[in-house]
């Protein structure tokens, strides 16, 4: 999805907003705010993700429309797109905008899931076929994003990471929610 179409790895800080957490539970709704650095002639990126019964403000694009139940908007220097949750559909709005552009489109170059089944790629990939799009390489910078959100949630402040050494570098508590101590015998 856009993880991988902006070619971003790990966040530089992460920010959250949550509700109704406690240290046994994730929280009811939350507010997180991802920072990407500069990668390659890419500029840094701000994403933010919103869910429970937080919502984002909506871009003047919608125009009154309502907002999608879930999905996922990139707002651009040039223009506003939302795309469906899988990123099967991606679409400039307002829809005029859209029939607009429809025709100066840039084609299509990331790798599509065959008849969007993750499932039979999968089973492609385990049988020596291509590899998965959600092969480890990618799936694990994916995967640190999602659980730093986590770490930012549980330590109620903004934190800065540095993931060669898999260490929050600002806020030294929050390392804690790193990794945990190992029972002799089950270190990782």
């Amino acid at each position: 999805g856009g993880f991988w179409a902006f070619d971003l790895t790990a966040p530089t800080s992460i920010e959250a907003v949550s509700s109704k957490q406690t240290a046994l539970s994730a929280p009811t709704a939350s507010v997180v705010t991802y920072q990407f650095p500069a990668r390659g002639n890419l500029p840094p990126l701000k994403w933010v993700w919103y869910d429970g019964s937080m919502e984002p403000v909506l871009p003047p694009e919608f125009d009154g429309q309502k907002l999608p139940e879930n999905g996922t908007f990139i707002i651009g220097s040039k223009a506003t797109v939302s795309a469906h949750p899988n990123y099967f559909t991606i679409r400039i709005i307002p829809e005029t905008k859209m029939q607009a552009l429809a025709s100066s489109l840039p084609p299509k170059t990331l790798p599509r899931v065959p008849g969007g089944d993750h499932f039979a790629e999968w089973v492609t990939a385990c049988k020596g076929g291509i590899a998965a799009g959600a092969n480890f390489e990618y799936s694990s910078r994916l995967t640190e994003m999602v659980l730093l959100s986590n770490v930012a949630v549980r330590a109620r402040h903004r934190i800065e990471w540095d993931s060669a050494a898999m260490k929050v570098t600002n806020y030294p508590a929050a390392n804690e929610f790193i990794t945990k101590q190992y029972r002799g015998g089950f270190g990782v």
